[in-house]
């Protein structure tokens, strides 16, 4: 599938991926299951993102992630990433370390919630 060397691909697997909203405050209103059997390829020299999921139908979808820069905010690091409509996020967690990668959109929803992608417990394979 793809034609890089192994290194520069890193697969994790992880049970789920979930959307969360949350108001502006950080509560979080409701996580809602978004898809199973996540494959997640992290490219080391492009730092791209793919996520792979079933979907509730039953279908593999895919997201994939393109690196615009790091930056830090009160001691936190993270990703600016876009995908390939143009919606902007920012990506955090340290997925090698913790399992876990949280992506948020950088639009918020009609009613000015933060919308979320949350997958934990990813294990590198």
């Amino acid at each position: 599938m793809y034609s890089q060397s192994e290194k520069e691909i890193i697969e994790y697997k992880a049970d789920g991926i979930y959307v969360v909203l949350q108001n502006d405050k950080g509560e979080q209103l409701t996580k809602i299951p978004f898809g199973k059997g996540v494959f997640i390829y992290y490219d080391t020299f492009f730092k791209s993102i793919e996520i792979l999921y079933e979907n509730r139908e039953g279908q593999i979808d895919a997201m994939k992630l393109l690196f615009l820069g790091e930056k830090e905010n009160d001691g936190v690091k993270y990703l600016q990433m876009k995908d390939a409509f143009g919606g902007k996020f920012s990506v955090f967690g340290n997925i090698a370390k913790s399992g876990v990668l949280i992506i948020i959109m950088e639009k918020k929803t009609e009613d000015g919630n933060i919308m979320l992608l949350t997958i934990t417990g990813a294990k590198k394979q």
